[in-house]
This record gives structure tokens, sequence and C-alpha cells, in this order.
């Protein structure tokens, strides 16, 4: 088994999304007149975060081998756990989420234009706004960690053919 420690960061990701579920959960009820259910998008994007991240814990701590290659999806490693880890996360969540985060955009969006005023704080919209951004971010990075990654397969490929 590959040795992995979560780390500080892990910790802070952590603390802070379960802290952003608590509050939200704190003020549920004042986001019914919302014209769209932002309040459920906040929570399963925080909740989907942190279902990433564990699945990436998991799938490096049950490795075969050590995480070599980085930052890179493991494609390779040996294990059944860490295959299944690779493709829950990329065959399965990582469409999902930007499919996720797409709606979430046209659901702030609405919301801001439309009914501003149902949120609890004017904190919580700018806050929307902010992790929505983080969302696309987070996409990003991984996307081109994934195209990185399949162009890596596909020298791999070549050579071995």
């Amino acid at each position: 088994m590959a040795r992995f420690a979560p780390g500080l960061n892990d910790g802070v990701l952590f603390l802070s999304l379960v802290y952003s579920c608590i509050d939200l959960s704190l003020a549920w009820g004042r986001f019914g007149q919302c014209i769209k259910p932002v309040h459920h998008w906040l929570l399963i994007s925080f909740i989907a975060i942190l279902a990433f991240r564990f699945t990436h814990i998991i799938g490096v701590c049950l490795a075969a081998e050590p995480a070599g290659g980085g930052l890179l999806p493991a494609f390779r490693r040996k294990g059944p756990v860490p295959r299944a880890a690779a493709a829950l996360t990329w065959g399965v969540g990582m469409p999902l989420f930007a499919w996720w985060t797409a709606l979430g955009t046209s659901w702030l969006w609405q919301v801001s234009q439309q009914t501003p005023h149902c949120v609890p704080f004017p904190t919580h919209l700018w806050f929307s706004g902010l992790w929505l951004a983080l969302c696309y971010i987070w996409l990003g990075i991984h996307g081109a960690l994934g195209v990185a990654a399949l162009a890596f397969e596909w020298r791999v490929w070549r050579t071995q053919a």
C-alpha cells in the first residue's frame, strides 16, 4: 500500500466546507422565496468537492504502489480500488460536477436578477458567486490534468505498440 497522509490543506478544505454546510443549513428556510433552489446547489457542490477529495485520498491510500506521477490521474495504478476511484472520479464525477456547476450558474444568475432579496444576507449571494468561480477553476485545473494524463497515456501506448 502507498503511504499517504492527508495534509493541512485537506484539513482546511474539510473544515471550511463543513462550516459552509452548517452555515447554509442554519439559513436554509430563508432561501424559500428564491426563484431557483441555489441553496440546494451550494450544499450538493460542497458535498461533491468533499467526495472528490475523499475518493482521491482513498484511492491513493489503497494503491498497490507509491503515488508516483504527481498530480496526474491514476489511470495506470494497480489494484481494483485505485482504478475504481479513478474511473468513478473521471467517468462519472467530473461530468456530473460540470453539469451541476453549469446548472448552478443558471440558477444563481436567475436568482441574482429576479429575486436577489431571497437570500438571507447579501454576503450569501456574493459568496455563491465566488464559490461558482472556484468550481470553474477546479474544473479547469482538473480538465487540464485529465488532458495531460490522456496525452501521457497516448504516448505510452504508441511507445509500447
